[in-house]
């Protein structure tokens, strides 16, 4: 854990060996206590000053974070067979867990002064056209607000594999942050392409482009890559095989009649 305003350590928390790697991890107001995703074991707590984690026994994937009051922490989880919902716990334990909507992936998750959350996540079928972006404010007595909510239309033949805010006119995403008021939405995309959205119309208001400062050197240090960028290179692999494995196919095709020819002579 990191002091973000000096850099220097505030504490280290150790993880069950064997699991994969922290997804995230979210501190209590007063940073004493805490909550941690670990890929393949789920929903961790945490005191700061013991320095290990303990399973809460939830499954829990994506961003984990803690409300303004520190009573509840709220992250996405999904039951075999069913979609994305946010679960709402209380933070000291206790009560079974509230699971609220239903998404189609949940990308951002944002505590809000009055103790509820706001959700940015992908609504209805997650793959085909009709999946739109939203904005949820959610309550952890239940309550679920969705506040706005834009469809990317059509994707135009061969960007079918883009991320969405690529074939989207409002160049929206699931992780769009935003705030109820001023309606306004803010999404960066892998290239630090800043876009800012007036989320009551869908029209873009400004786009600020920080490709210019950013570096083109690979990234050795380990981190995973942002959403929607891991498969680009990978497509490409895959896109140049078929169509080597086209060309070979069709020139057997041809030279197969062209050597029975041959041998009848």
């Amino acid at each position: 854990m990191l002091d973000t305003r000096t850099g220097g350590t505030v504490g280290v928390i150790t993880v069950p060996s064997g699991q994969g790697g922290v997804v995230s991890v979210a501190l209590n107001p007063d940073g004493t206590r805490g909550f941690v995703i670990v890929e393949g074991w789920g929903l961790g707590r945490f005191d700061l000053a013991a320095g290990h984690a303990t399973d809460a026994n939830l499954a829990a994937y994506g961003s984990v974070r803690c409300s303004a009051d520190g009573a509840h922490v709220a992250f996405p989880t999904q039951s075999w067979g069913m979609d994305p919902q946010l679960a709402v716990v209380p933070a000291g334990g206790g009560p079974t867990k509230r699971a609220l909507g239903r998404f189609a992936d949940i990308g951002r998750v944002r505590p809000l002064s009055d103790g509820s959350f706001l959700v940015t996540a992908r609504v209805g079928r997650g793959d085909d056209d009709s999946a739109a972006c939203a904005g949820m404010q959610v309550w952890p007595d239940g309550r679920v607000r969705e506040v706005w909510r834009l469809t990317p239309g059509p994707r135009p033949i061969g960007r079918s594999l883009l991320p969405l805010e690529f074939v989207s006119p409002h160049r929206v995403n699931d992780r769009t942050d935003f705030l109820p008021e001023p309606m306004t939405g803010v999404t960066t995309d892998w290239q630090f392409v800043t876009t800012v959205t007036d989320l009551r119309t869908g029209g873009v208001v400004r786009t600020i482009d920080n490709r210019a400062s950013w570096s083109a050197e690979p990234d050795v240090s380990g981190a995973a890559e942002p959403d929607g960028v891991w498969w680009m290179p990978a497509a490409g692999t895959a896109a140049v095989m078929v169509m080597v494995m086209v060309v070979v196919l069709a020139g057997g095709l041809v030279w197969r009649p062209y050597r029975r020819r041959g041998r009848g002579r």
